[in-house]
């Protein structure tokens, strides 16, 4: 397997040549930019669509400030389409059939929108500032946030489905198993908790401990049966999804784990911190350290890309992996 950026348009690319262990070696393209913008600057979150063709950056130069949505084609990098909001956007999200993009900013409200044309199709009232969003397979369009409000939602009509609450003091993390049956909950710092739910009945099924701090991120396995939790204690662990037993603790980031992602085959986990650490799931191994943090990060549908925003510059880069 090797890594390298892809090089966009108009971007000054420089080959370095790495050696790892036992004689390995990867390239490493660095981008240099001759204008700083052409991938978003200050980003919060970013989103393949489904089918890979597109990438969506969102984010504003401050939370204070007016935001923005680009929508990137990851063959060539160009932007496709691009639109504002009075806020800066915290985290979006695309439809199971890629026509929707789901976005939250700072003012109590998620967004739908048509992800081709930018088209606003619906505003969904949280009652609360939202910290996620997630859609599930079967079309059903989730958020949360302070205060541990839940809310379900049925994106093509709009229509409120199910509202609850978690009993954590704030949720800073959500994702749906790929079945669309079961709803992880992450605990801000006041509660450390994972909990998961029926998406049906609302029905609390399970609550994990086992983080000493915010669990900032959750994914699924491809298949279901377990998941990965990032917190700012420094670790990422891996849960069975049936009985919430902990199977593994994942150590050795130097600071808070902002966000974790298995591959699309389920092969690897990759865990954004100030550094990002790539994860063979059969073991459990640590397979590369790649000096570049991760605020946030996503494998490609075809996991042949990985997509990172820099913790600190907010800047966003791909990495082709082979």
């Amino acid at each position: 397997m090797s890594l390298k950026s892809v090089p966009p348009k108009r971007w000054l690319t420089i080959a370095l040549l790495v050696a790892l262990p036992a004689g390995l070696y990867f390239l490493v393209a660095e981008r240099v930019s001759w204008r700083p913008r052409t991938l978003q600057q200050h980003a919060y979150d970013v989103a393949f669509s489904p089918t890979g063709n597109v990438l969506a950056t969102a984010g504003g130069s401050s939370l204070k400030s007016s935001g923005e949505v680009r929508l990137w084609d990851t063959r060539t990098l160009e932007m496709k389409n691009e639109w504002k909001y009075k806020g800066a956007i915290m985290d979006i999200a695309f439809s199971p059939d890629g026509s929707t993009l789901a976005g939250s900013a700072m003012d109590e409200k998620v967004n739908l929108w048509d992800a081709r044309t930018g088209k606003l199709l619906h505003v969904l009232n949280m009652g609360t500032v939202v910290r996620e969003v997630a859609f599930s397979s079967t079309g059903l369009v989730a958020a949360t946030g302070h205060g541990g409000a839940t809310k379900l939602w049925e994106s093509r009509t709009g229509k409120l489905q199910r509202a609850w609450q978690t009993n954590q003091s704030g949720v800073s993390s959500l994702a749906f198993s790929p079945n669309g049956k079961t709803l992880a909950t992450g605990g801000d710092s006041d509660d450390e908790t994972t909990k998961l739910w029926d998406v049906r009945s609302g029905k609390l099924l399970r609550t994990l401990t086992g983080h000493s701090s915010n669990v900032r991120s959750i994914d699924f396995s491809p298949a279901g049966d377990v998941f990965a939790s990032g917190s700012w204690d420094g670790t990422a662990k891996v849960w069975s999804a049936k009985t919430g037993k902990l199977l593994h603790t994942l150590a050795g980031h130097n600071s808070n784990v902002w966000a974790v992602d298995f591959s699309p085959d389920g092969k690897m986990l990759a865990s954004g911190s100030s550094e990002i650490k790539l994860w063979e799931t059969k073991t459990w191994k640590l397979l590369r350290t790649i000096s570049a943090s991760g605020y946030g990060l996503s494998f490609s549908p075809d996991g042949t890309m990985l997509v990172t925003i820099d913790t600190r510059e907010r800047t966003v880069k791909l990495w082709r992996i082979k």
